[in-house]
């Protein structure tokens, strides 16, 4: 649901009473995180140029 902010919406909902449950509790180290979001952009831009090329 999110990948920045996570501690911001955490405060919030239990101001509500509501807690978030994580599904996918695999932390990840900063690196980690860098090279996936390098790759998504990497993948997008592609995506564009190469969407470019063929019309």
């Amino acid at each position: 649901m999110t990948r920045l902010g996570f501690k911001t919406l955490e405060e919030f909902f239990k101001s509500y009473g509501t807690e978030i449950v994580v599904i996918n509790e695999k932390e990840k180290t900063a690196q980690e995180e860098l090279v996936e979001d390098l790759i998504t952009i990497i993948s997008h831009f592609a995506g564009k140029l190469y969407g470019i090329k063929e019309s």
